[in-house]
């Protein structure tokens, strides 16, 4: 007990001490910005041949931009408010930023003087609000949106980066947000962070934009629009390494056990073997590795929705193998069982959850990867 209290109150002597070398830091940024508004008049960055203002600080304090454009925007605005008289706290140099940005986005004094009530990102929201915007500036704006989907060498990853207009941000946000929310917890119970799920809903989206039912007229109207997947196979390296290795798609992107899974569970598929001898074997006719007859006929038994228990959805339902084709399963009916997208892309195939094969028909539950069965 001694030690607790001892430890509370050590605590709350550090965190006394940490906010008032804060406030310590906020008058030393504010006088900066005073001195600075000085030689600002004076020119100095265009007498020691800078391009602008932002680079000479930047230089000269061996600050980060981000940092000399604060202290830029506060020796150009300085506070107009009487901070002593709108609020009791220490001011951080961070809400004088804010405040200034503020009062040059055209808030009234009363809006200026409210805002030391909210938070910093409560204040952010009100410099968008009152920041004008012309014709030029939404032009600009638009003119510089832009998507990039970017894959690592091999393909393993990508990487997705881009600056999105207002609306069309919004858009996409709301689009994202709204589809993961109706994916369903974890199977043990949590949810993914929103940014995975993000993924998962802009995968979702982009599959149900690829999909064309009248493409495919063996297809059903939740599997429809399957593309043919062909796999290059080297014969040696995926024997030597249990099939994570010497897999690779016609891209070059290479694929591993899990990937392979999911190519063989459902779809439209061709495999090429490369001997060691150097000749190329085509392993079959191109087919659907589950018949569309087949299928149906699975969809139909298990009432056209998901079998994950508790789950019951009818997006994009698709036959899965309860024993994976890899490990020795087959396409009768016993081992196929039907999934809702989420529970085959993402649980099955992306977490690695597998299926209890003891659990009943209608409520299949899931082993956690590694879990033996």
């Amino acid at each position: 007990m001694f030690e607790t209290i001892n430890d509370t109150q050590r605590a709350e002597t550090l965190t006394d001490r940490l906010v008032s070398l804060e406030t310590a830091v906020a008058d030393l940024r504010s006088e900066q910005a005073t001195v600075l508004r000085a030689l600002d008049q004076m020119q100095v960055a265009t007498r020691d041949g800078c391009a602008s203002l932002s680079e000479w600080v930047a230089g000269r304090l061996d600050v980060t931009r981000f940092t000399a454009k604060d202290l830029i925007c506060l020796s150009r605005q300085p506070l107009t408010v009487d901070v002593d008289q709108v609020t009791d706290e220490a001011v951080t140099f961070d809400r004088k930023v804010l405040t200034s940005r503020l009062q040059a986005a055209g808030a009234s004094p009363r809006v200026v003087a409210n805002s030391f009530d909210y938070d910093l990102a409560a204040v952010w929201q009100r410099i968008t609000r009152y920041r004008a915007r012309n014709r030029q500036d939404e032009h600009a704006v638009f003119g510089d949106r832009y998507l990039t989907i970017q894959p690592t060498l091999d393909e393993s990853t990508w990487r997705l980066y881009g600056i999105l207009p207002a609306v069309a941000g919004h858009i996409v946000d709301t689009a994202l947000t709204n589809r993961g929310d109706q994916f369903p917890p974890l199977p043990d119970g949590t949810r993914e962070p929103r940014c995975r799920r993000n993924v998962d809903a802009l995968t979702a989206i982009c599959q149900d934009t690829l999909t064309n039912p009248d493409s495919d007229p063996d297809s059903d109207h939740n599997g429809a629009g399957t593309p043919l997947v062909t796999v290059i196979v080297d014969a040696d390296s995926a024997a030597a390494s249990n099939g994570t290795q010497g897999a690779a798609l016609t891209s070059g992107r290479r694929v591993g056990p899990e990937t392979l899974h999911a190519i063989l569970c459902d779809g439209v598929t061709e495999l090429v073997v490369n001997t060691a001898d150097g000749r190329l074997l085509g392993v079959g006719d191109t087919a659907r590795t589950i018949a569309p007859r087949l299928r149906r006929a699975i969809l139909a038994r298990d009432g056209t929705h998901c079998t994950a228990d508790g789950c019951g959805s009818r997006y994009r339902l698709q036959p899965h193998h309860i024993a994976h084709r890899s490990h020795g399963g087959t396409n009768h009916p016993k081992n196929l069982t039907t999934l809702c997208w989420y529970h085959h892309h993402v649980i099955v195939h992306g977490h690695g959850y597998r299926i209890d094969p003891n659990t009943p028909p209608q409520r299949r539950r899931f082993t956690k990867p590694g879990h033996p069965r």
